[in-house]
């Protein structure tokens, strides 16, 4: 695996509460420079990924364990969601969900709204790919985290407390017109 010294010394410090970061398009412009073809076509796959599923997907080649843990995580998570609503759930065999993402998702379902749900499950993303990171901070695992953590931060900046309830409120008015419309009502329009 090519080592990059200088690229990832120039890289501003990430951690989850930063306020001031780079795009991920300003980091594969970074990177061009100084990596080999190879490892600059798996960053550009990367930086044009457009969302973190397809950022997974596309940074499996590198970091495979990053990927697993976030497929574990995921059925865990439809698995919990599918058993609180009493429906089927038949997850893939060849996902694990075990131990550390079992966890997970156990404490993130005990968050007491939907904001702090998510914040809990980026947060133990970005503890995840820490660990992963140890030991490679000068290859191209080193910068597909990166990466990674750009994307976190990203969908972090975008959580707006308005867009929340904006959301919510069309959710509930969308339901609640559906139980009106299927509602059986007396002739003066009153609900039976």
């Amino acid at each position: 695996m090519k080592q990059y010294y200088n690229l990832p010394a120039s890289l501003p410090y990430l951690d989850y509460d930063s306020e001031n970061f780079l795009s991920v398009s300003e980091f594969f412009e970074q990177c061009q420079p100084w990596l080999d073809v190879r490892d600059l076509s798996i960053i550009d796959g990367l930086a044009n990924a457009g969302n973190i599923d397809e950022y997974v997907r596309r940074a499996e080649q590198v970091i495979p364990e990053f990927a697993e843990y976030e497929r574990g995580l995921r059925t865990a998570l439809a698995s919990a969601r599918a058993s609180k609503l009493n429906r089927e759930y038949i997850p893939n065999p060849s996902v694990s969900t075990g131990g550390e993402i079992e966890r997970d998702c156990s404490e993130a379902l005990n968050q007491p709204d939907p904001l702090l749900r998510e914040q809990f499950l980026d947060r133990r993303r970005w503890a995840k790919l820490d660990d992963l990171a140890v030991g490679h901070f000068f290859d191209i695992r080193f910068l597909a985290v990166y990466g990674f953590k750009l994307l976190l931060l990203q969908r972090k900046k975008s959580f707006s407390r308005q867009q929340g309830v904006d959301r919510f409120t069309a959710a509930y008015n969308s339901i609640w017109a559906e139980i009106e419309n299927h509602v059986p009502k007396s002739e003066s329009g009153a609900i039976l």
